[in-house]
């Protein structure tokens, strides 16, 4: 049996063949804003035995949660594969390299005579998609831009909506297969969560200092939208997963926390939903279900004002709990209706009548 340290050896090797074998047909593209690289993309013919290589060792951060759907590619002909450079590494690109031709010449020198430069490593690389005639995937990262991410520049709405493309197009058999760590770890690779410094930095803004306080003490994994007072975090119910936002105003003093249901509504059943959480919202003590007309988007908001008082994490605990479970309670009726095996009154019927 082989040791971990020739374990790691063995990887290492492959991955090393992979970035090789990656760069031989390679095209290589750029993107520049104001004379700055923001954006290195790669597209490479493979051969089914090297994509599967890739596909089990999840090398270029391939992961089966992070696809749109499963495919199974044949033999008959190569696949078509995309990745992105980490936002990261763009610094490790010379100035000079400004062109896409010099930049695959760029790599190709690399990987003749620095094989473990960080530019060759595929874990700072992420696979965007793949296809090969009709049969193809994308992942999460060609939805959500990585370079707009990593500099926080993306905004909640963009986020969202990213987001809810992605989850539109996810049958039930892929969203099973994430883990219940899918949306907390979904963005470990461009934001952090909040170490201790930055806490002591928020003690003169109390909504924040209390947000963050309640989450961290409950055992929350969270990280935060870069330059913004919010958090994101993911919630894994009885009856589904999905993305939660926190967020903090200073001014007026205000907190808010928000449930994004994991499915859209396509336009033909806004109206329904519209009629479903009108009902579902007659008689909810806490909080309210939303819905955007425009893209469809539902979800689930509790908030408070508490302008000329103060906010603990208690009070917190009472927003984020009943926001949680009210959002467990009615996704299968969502869902119902969504998916037209229920009228708004029969899936209200069954939601409320479960929980009686």
């Amino acid at each position: 049996m082989q040791d971990q340290t020739g374990l790691e050896q063995e990887t290492s090797a492959s991955s090393v063949a992979i970035a090789l074998s990656i760069l031989k047909h390679a095209i290589i593209s750029l993107t520049h804003q104001d004379s700055k690289l923001i954006e290195c993309c790669l597209t490479c013919q493979l051969p089914l035995e090297i994509y599967q290589t890739i596909e089990k060792n999840s090398l270029l951060n391939l992961k089966p949660e992070l696809c749109n759907q499963s495919v199974t590619f044949s033999a008959n002909s190569e696949i078509t594969f995309k990745a992105t450079l980490h936002p990261d590494r763009l610094s490790d690109i010379p100035e000079n390299v400004t062109t896409p031709e010099t930049a695959l010449d760029y790599l190709q020198q690399l990987s003749q005579t620095q094989p473990e430069h960080p530019l060759l490593n595929l874990d700072n690389w992420f696979t965007l998609s793949a296809y090969q005639g009709k049969i193809c995937y994308t992942t999460l990262w060609a939805t959500l831009n990585p370079s707009k991410l990593a500099a926080g520049t993306i905004n909640e709405e963009e986020l969202t909506q990213s987001l809810s493309q992605f989850l539109t197009h996810l049958t039930e058999t892929e969203l099973t297969k994430a883990s219940d760590q899918f949306f907390q770890e979904l963005f470990s690779d461009f934001t952090n969560p909040f170490k201790l410094d930055d806490r002591n930095k928020v003690d003169e803004h109390p909504i924040t200092n209390a947000m963050i306080a309640f989450f961290t003490n409950d055992d929350w994994t969270f990280t935060k939208i870069q330059g913004k007072p919010i958090l994101q975090m993911g919630y894994q119910g009885e009856n589904g997963q999905w993305l939660c936002y926190a967020r903090a105003n200073e001014s007026p003093q205000q907190f808010a926390f928000y449930s994004i249901c994991p499915t859209i509504a396509p336009e033909e059943r806004r109206l329904a939903i519209a009629e479903f959480i009108t009902h579902a919202n007659n008689g909810i003590a806490i909080g309210n279900f939303e819905l955007n007309f425009s893209s469809g988007e539902i979800m689930y908001k509790t908030s408070i004002d508490v302008e000329g008082d103060r906010i603990t994490p208690t009070l917190i605990k009472r927003l984020v709990y009943a926001n949680v479970i009210t959002t467990d309670q009615y996704l299968p009726g969502i869902l119902a209706v969504i998916e037209g095996r229920l009228s708004p009154t029969d899936a209200i019927a069954l939601v409320e009548n479960n929980t009686n």
